[in-house]
This record gives structure tokens, C-alpha cells and sequence, in this order.
């Protein structure tokens, strides 16, 4: 019964603060993306108390549905114009309860955790869109979307106080790293913040930041002070490439460095060898940068790379998995990707394009890992067949050449990859 009442209480607090945002919206016709933070701020502050003013996932869940069916159906009918009422598309409101259930369920005795991702979820992404809004005289382009500079820099500087200040209240851990997980969380929040698209920030923001607080705060100061160098690193790279060669838009060349770094961090220096030395191979073989790369293409060229170094974190810290399973087959997707994207500067001779992104990749990715010899044949299924799936789908759909299909690209490259990950799994399970 306490909880129940606890769980009405909460519910009355959201449904007076949808209230008083329409009582503004009506009276004072602000713009409808003042309202807006206004509801994702106060119904934040709400949410931050969660841990301390309820017990049960299953009540967050409860309110969760609720509250986001509310948000769906209002937004159908064409109700509450201070939340909906934004010229952008954006599906944030029904990422928010997704999000607060999900952390509070994962985070459920770590109320310092959870107090940290809320508030990158409320405070950094409310100030910082109403400072960008108000004074950003720098804009970038995310596709369709613009931010600004002087928004992500508040964002960066929130995100730090926001992670430093309930780590060092509320733990017992080391000062020097709450400072060193501080300043790495803050500059890879910002990160996901500045590449996210419609709302989706909403839900990648708060997770990533519980995530890295499992992985980050069981670490040493020195083992963070070399991943604080990684990370900027790879963003002074790519940063540099956007600027200087105009390969990548600023997202496109955020999102890439997020690429590098998470390949380094969740695997290790020889899973960063393989996007490095493809990257470097696709600046000097491409012959001509058209159009800056946006975030959109960087990630679906990513996308299948990604979730195989996911999978094999997840196989290695999760199942305690031995050695590392699927380095072959990222190294095989990574040179598959750039086989494709260099068959697009040179369609005639697409047998030569596959062996040049072999090359790229293979030699160094391989001789650099002691267990080569062994398992290296399972980068081949995605090396040699990728390419040939991707031109299928371009003569099925009658595309011209030198047209991206980076979609069906990531496509091509998934389904034989797949296949040799579970080939590989097959060949080496845990206890053999």
C-alpha cells in the first residue's frame, strides 16, 4: 500500500507539471521548445528522486507505460502542444520513460549510479539545449538536425560537475579517479549527444553513462589516465580529418572517433589496428571526397565492426568467454567495408577493390595477434562475399554506380560475418 501511494503521488507530480506546461504554453505562448525542456526538466527532478521515493521496478515500469502511452497518444491526437509542438521530429518523449525504467531496473542498489545518468539525462541535455539555443553563434550540422558548439560545452561542463559531484558525495572511491572517470564520461557523453538523432539521445545518454560507470569505476588511475589519452587521441584525428582533408562532417568525424576509441577500450590496442589502418587505406586510395561523410554513413559503415567487438565485450566479461572470439570476424567486417566503399571509386574492377581492402587490413590485423594461425580463416567469409552481396542488391534495385547504399551495406556485410562469428563460437566454446 505505501508503495502504491508512492506510485500516485509520482503520477500526480508528472500530470501537474504536463499541466502547468500547457497553462504556459496557453497563457504566455512561449516557444514549444521552452515548454518542452521545462517538462523534461521538472519531470527530471522527479526522476532523480526515484531510488529514494520508490522500491519496486515494476511500479517504474507501471508509470513508465503510462506516462509514455499518455505522451504517444496526446501526440496522435494532436494534444499537449508544449511537448509535441517542436518543428523537429522527434521521438525523445517516448525514448524518456524507456530510459528511466531501464536505468532504475539495472541500477537497482547503485543509487549513485543512477543519480549520475539522471542527471546527464535532465540537467546537461535541458541546459544545454537552452544555452545553444540562446547564444550558440557556432552551429554544425547533425543531417537534418543543427546543434552548437557553445550547447555541447555546456553540455561537457554539466556532464563533469554531474558525474564528479555524487561520486565524490556519495562513494568511497579514489578522488583522482572520480576525476579521470569524470572528465572521460563527460567527453564521450558529449559525444553521443552531439551525433544523436531525433531524441534518441534520450535513451543512448543515461545508458552509456550507467555503462561506464560499471566498466570505469572498478579500474586503476593509471589504467583511465591511458584511456583518457586514447579518447583524445582519436578525437584530435578525427577532428583534424574533418577540418584539414574535409573527409567527415564534425558529426561524422565524432562518430568515427567514438568508433576508434571504443574499439581500443572495449577490446584492446590490436582491435583499434583494424578501423586504423582501414581509415588510413580509404584516405589514401579514394581519389575524390564529394560530400563530407555525415553521421548516418559513418555508422552504418560501423554498425556491423560495432556489434561484433559488443558481442565479444559481452562474451569476455559477461560468460568469461577465453581469449577473444570474435577479433577474426571484426577484422574480416572492417576490411569487408572498406572493399565496398573502394569498390565505389572503381566499379569496373571490383575483383581488385576486394584484394585492396584485404590488404589493408589483413596483413598487419593478423600478424600483430599470437593466435593467427589458427582462426584467422574466419575473416575471409565476410571479405570475399560481403562485396559480391552488396553488388547483388545494387543490380537488383538497378542503383547506379558509385551511388552509396550504405544500409544494404551494412547488410551485405552482416550476413556472413554472422556466419563466421558462429562458426568460430562453434570451433572454440568456453571449455574446449
Amino acid at each position: 500500500m505505501t508503495e502504491a501511494v508512492r506510485a500516485l503521488g509520482v503520477a500526480g507530480m508528472f500530470l501537474a507539471i504536463f499541466a502547468l506546461a500547457e497553462l504556459i504554453k496557453r497563457v504566455f505562448h512561449p516557444p514549444a521548445e521552452l515548454t518542452r525542456k521545462f517538462v523534461h526538466f521538472a519531470g527530471g527532478l522527479v526522476v532523480a528522486a526515484f531510488p529514494w521515493l520508490l522500491r519496486s521496478p515494476w511500479t517504474v515500469l507501471a508509470l513508465s507505460c503510462a506516462f509514455g502511452g499518455i505522451l504517444w497518444l496526446s501526440r496522435r491526437l494532436g494534444l499537449l502542444s508544449s511537448v509535441h509542438g517542436v518543428a523537429r521530429r522527434s521521438q525523445g518523449g517516448l525514448y524518456y520513460p524507456l530510459a528511466v525504467f531501464l536505468l532504475f531496473w539495472l541500477s537497482a542498489d547503485q543509487p549513485a549510479f543512477y543519480l549520475v545518468s539522471a542527471i546527464a539525462l535532465v540537467l546537461s541535455d535541458t541546459l544545454a539545449a537552452l544555452v545553444g539555443t540562446a547564444y550558440g553563434r557556432h552551429p554544425y550540422a547533425v543531417e537534418q538536425d543543427t546543434r552548437s558548439l557553445e550547447g555541447s560545452a555546456v553540455f561537457f561542463l554539466t556532464t563533469f560537475l554531474g558525474v564528479h559531484l555524487p561520486l565524490l558525495l556519495m562513494t568511497d572511491l579514489d578522488r583522482r579517479l572520480i576525476v579521470l572517470v569524470a572528465l572521460i564520461m563527460a567527453l564521450l557523453l558529449t559525444a553521443f549527444e552531439a551525433i544523436s538523432l531525433e531524441g534518441n539521445d534520450n535513451l543512448i545518454v543515461p545508458l552509456a553513462s550507467y555503462f561506464m560507470l560499471v566498466k570505469a569505476t572498478d579500474k586503476t588511475v593509471a589504467h583511465l589516465t591511458v584511456q583518457l589519452a586514447a579518447l583524445l587521441g582519436c578525437l584530435a584525428v578525427t577532428l583534424l580529418m574533418a577540418w584539414k582533408l574535409r573527409t567527415f562532417s564534425l558529426a561524422g568525424a565524432v562518430g568515427a572517433s567514438l568508433v576508434l576509441f571504443g574499439s581500443f577500450s572495449l577490446g584492446g590496442p590490436l582491435w583499434a589496428v583494424p578501423p586504423l589502418a582501414a581509415l588510413v587505406a580509404y584516405l589514401l586510395l579514394r581519389r575524390r571526397f564529394p560530400d563530407r561523410h555525415q553521421i548516418l554513413a559513418v555508422f552504418y559503415v560501423c554498425l556491423v565492426p560495432t556489434l561484433v567487438l559488443l558481442g565479444n565485450n559481452a562474451l569476455t566479461t559477461g560468460l568469461r568467454w577465453p581469449g577473444d572470439p570474435l577479433f577474426f570476424p571484426f577484422v574480416g567486417a572492417v576490411a569487408a567495408q572498406l572493399a565496398i566503399l573502394i569498390s565505389l571509386e572503381m566499379p569496373e574492377k571490383p575483383a581488385q577493390a576486394t584484394l585492396l581492402g584485404a590488404l589493408a587490413v589483413l596483413p598487419l590485423s593478423l600478424f600483430l595477434h599470437p593466435e593467427a594461425s589458427g582462426a584467422a580463416w574466419t575473416c575471409l567469409p565476410a571479405v570475399l562475399l560481403a562485396p559480391l552481396i552488396y553488388h547483388g542488391l545494387r543490380r537488383r534495385y538497378g542503383l547506379p554506380e558509385g551511388y552509396p547504399m550504405v544500409r544494404r551495406q551494412a547488410l551485405a556485410t552482416l550476413l556472413p560475418t554472422a556466419a563466421a562469428a558462429a562458426l568460430q563460437l562453434s570451433s572454440s566454446p568456453p571449455g574446449g
